[in-house]
């Protein structure tokens, strides 16, 4: 019979200085940095018990960085001229990351309405930052 796996108690977020990167792992992980997958240039930040409240943080986190990747692609893609069709799928995707964090936000239990980065109107109409789409 095969032995059980040890399970992780403790989440230890580490900073990367060579892609100035946090990130999080159990304490039974390997510190390898999510972004540059190394890990010889990592500075330990925090250290916590591994709870539903810092698994929601993390991944607020996470959500949080995705929204502003996206809406900075957006961005840039407005100013030098973007395609219609990659405009609408840049658009798309925010809306769905919008839905998943707020997916998120509804299974930890935290106010949806927190982070207004997407108003819904009648008709399933998306609006972001000024722009309408239907869903």
């Amino acid at each position: 019979m095969p032995s059980k796996k040890p399970t992780p108690t403790t989440l230890i977020t580490y900073f990367c200085s060579r892609c100035t990167w946090d990130f999080a792992r159990s304490d039974l992980d390997a510190p390898t940095c999510t972004m540059c997958c190394k890990g010889d240039r990592l500075t330990e930040m925090k250290r916590e018990p591994i709870t539903p409240q810092a698994i929601e943080e993390g991944m607020m986190r996470s959500m949080d960085r995705l929204m502003t990747g996206l809406r900075g692609a957006y961005e840039s893609g407005k100013k030098q001229g973007i395609a219609d069709d990659d405009e609408i799928l840049l658009l798309e995707a925010m809306v769905k990351a919008k839905n998943l964090q707020e997916h998120v936000e509804r299974a930890f239990g935290t106010r949806v309405n927190k982070r207004p980065h997407l108003r819904r109107g009648f008709g399933g109409q998306a609006r972001i930052h000024g722009i309408s789409m239907s869903l």
